[in-house]
């Protein structure tokens, strides 16, 4: 069996999880304000997902991939990368996804079952700071609800198709988190 660091640099193999996945979305990812945001039940709420965790990003929510881009956004200090354990594919390695930073928290997380539990740094006083359309796909598509007085939210963009999407792009992350690992960049206010 082949280790995922055989796998990290097989061209041909990247390309074809690519290509056999670029075209076929297992989820609806388009959403709009009026079809996914219920702001009474978010107050009512008071933001617990946001304030467990910040939201992971698709690659789409980016305009440009590239190393020095990536680089930069990373370094306005409201966005981790974070390694996730969960993917039966990853044997022997672990993929990396990019979310929304959490209050205090390093921008390359890599401890494993040890998610902080403090605020996204997007999150205020009157919940998200972001506009609807500048929200990352995993907050635009967390759809709040409330059933038998119960609230809870349902993700139209979960974990598992967020880390199907950055397959293709573990050679990008793995090379921003061994620039960004030990660099100290503070959160944004």
């Amino acid at each position: 069996m082949r280790t995922f660091e055989e796998f990290k640099n097989d061209e041909e193999f990247w390309d074809a999880i690519f290509y056999s996945t670029r075209g076929a979305r297992r989820y609806d990812k388009v959403g709009t304000e009026e079809t996914t945001c219920n702001y009474s039940i978010c107050a009512e709420c008071g933001g617990r997902c946001c304030k467990r965790c910040g939201c992971h990003l698709s690659p789409d929510d980016f305009k440009d991939l590239s190393f020095d881009e990536m680089l930069k956004e990373f370094k306005k200090g409201y966005l981790t990368i974070e390694v996730i354990d969960g993917d039966p594919f990853f044997h022997h390695g672990f993929p990396r996804i990019v979310r929304m930073r959490n209050v205090d928290s390093p921008v390359v997380e890599e401890r494993l079952y040890a998610r902080p539990q403090s605020p996204c740094v997007m999150l205020g006083e009157n919940g998200c700071k972001l506009e609807y359309h500048n929200r990352p796909a995993g907050g635009r598509l967390l759809v709040p609800n409330k059933r038998n007085n119960k609230l809870h939210c349902k993700s139209r963009y979960n974990i598992e198709e967020c880390m199907h999407e950055w397959l293709y792009h573990q050679k990008l992350l793995a090379k921003l988190a061994d620039c960004l690992r030990f660099e100290e960049i503070p959160t944004p206010n």
